[in-house]
C-alpha cells in the first residue's frame, strides 16, 4: 500500500505493534525560530518546555549549544554567512530540527 503525509508536520515515526504511527509533539510543533534568515541574533519563540538547543553549520562543527535558556537572543555575529541547523530538545527528549539562513 501506499500513503502521503506533509512531512512538515510530522515529528517522528514509531513502530508500535507492528503497526508504523506518526507521533505529533504539540510542544515542538509551535516552537519557531525569529526572524530567519538572520543578520546578527534570533530568538526560539514559544520556547516553553525546551531543554536546550545546539547550532552546528552545514559541516556539523557545533557553533553554539546551551540548556536552561528561555526568551534569550541567540548570537551569530561572530559567525560566517550561510547555513546553520538548530536542533531544539524538549524537556522530554524529543527534537526538532530547523534550517536557518544567517546574511
Amino acid at each position: 500500500f501506499t500513503f502521503s503525509i506533509n512531512p512538515a508536520s510530522v515529528n517522528h515515526f514509531v513502530l508500535k505493534n507492528n503497526n508504523l504511527q506518526v507521533v505529533q509533539n504539540p510542544i515542538l510543533d509551535k516552537v519557531k525560530i525569529v526572524p530567519n534568515p538572520v543578520t546578527s541574533s534570533f530568538e526560539i519563540a514559544n520556547a516553553h518546555n525546551i531543554e536546550s538547543y545546539e547550532i552546528c553549520d552545514v559541516l556539523g562543527k557545533i557553533v553554539d549549544s546551551r540548556t536552561t535558556f528561555f526568551n534569550q537572543e541567540i548570537s551569530l555575529k561572530d559567525s560566517e554567512n550561510g547555513l546553520y541547523f538548530v536542533t531544539i530538545f524538549d524537556i522530554s527528549g524529543n527534537k526538532k530540527v530547523f534550517k536557518i539562513i544567517k546574511n
